[in-house]
């Protein structure tokens, strides 16, 4: 049986476990990451930054040192707050929120942050505008997300056909975002793809898959998934060299 909803995954405490563990990013990956912020950042002073589906609080440290904010988490998912909690412990704010909805009072933030959460929402239009309420003028939105320009990069992909299928439907494209973003309310100002490793060795890339903890190979039927990730280990013990690189687009648009 499927473990959950495929429509809204890491609802139950068990799954969110296991997506703090396995998604988590080393330090070389994360000091991309909070170089890449800061880069976007420059000289700006900033009072206010949220994590907008924060999940289990993997970039909320990160946000921080870049920003030099104070930093709220925001995810529609309680479990994944919860585990959260546990690895922040009171360090940040953690509010449950829906991406449309957000608690935050109009032009009070300074800078919003949506990592690999673009492709959950509902409309992803009404929640960039939702962002734009929330951001003072000048203040920054920043997307990192995988997008249908560059799926077939993701090793994994090529041993889940019907997961492929799913994420050509489900992510957007960079096109789709800046044209969504470039409305009037805000400006792209930078667009970056950042090459992150998966996983330090194919072995390990293995065991990554097996978690089961990306929501497209939790919408799988479970026969895919057991034969994709027989494929894959074979091919990974008979020798096969896999490209474990990751081509992540983050964009950066200002409130104008």
């Amino acid at each position: 049986m499927r473990r959950t909803n495929p429509e809204r995954p890491f609802q139950t405490r068990a799954e969110a476990a296991t997506y703090a563990a396995a998604r988590a990013l080393d330090a070389a990956n994360m000091a991309l990451w909070e170089s890449a912020i800061r880069q976007a950042v420059g000289a700006r002073s900033m009072s206010l930054a949220v994590d907008v589906g924060c999940g289990t609080g993997h970039f909320l440290v990160a946000i921080r040192e870049a920003t030099r904010a104070r930093v709220i988490g925001l995810d529609a998912s309680i479990p994944m707050l919860l585990e959260a909690r546990t690895a922040v412990g009171d360090a940040f704010p953690l509010v449950c929120a829906n991406g449309s909805r957000l608690p935050i009072g109009s032009g009070l933030a300074d800078f919003l942050f949506y990592s690999m959460v673009v492709h959950h929402l509902e409309s992803v239009t009404e929640a960039l505008l939702e962002g734009g309420r929330c951001l003072r003028k000048d203040g920054l939105i920043c997307i990192r997300t995988s997008t249908v320009d560059r799926l077939e990069c993701f090793a994994y992909l090529q041993y889940f056909p019907s997961a492929m299928e799913r994420d050509r439907v489900k992510m957007p494209s960079v096109a789709d975002l800046v044209r969504i973003l470039d409305t009037g309310m805000f400006r792209v100002v930078r667009h970056d793809v950042v090459l992150q490793t998966a996983e330090d060795s194919v072995a390990d890339y293995v065991q990554f898959v097996r978690s089961r903890s990306l929501s497209d190979l939790i919408a799988i039927a479970d026969e895919e998934f057991a034969n994709g990730c027989a494929s894959l280990a074979s091919d990974v013990e008979e020798g096969r060299n896999l490209d474990l690189r990751e081509p992540m687009d983050f964009i950066v648009a200002r409130r104008v």
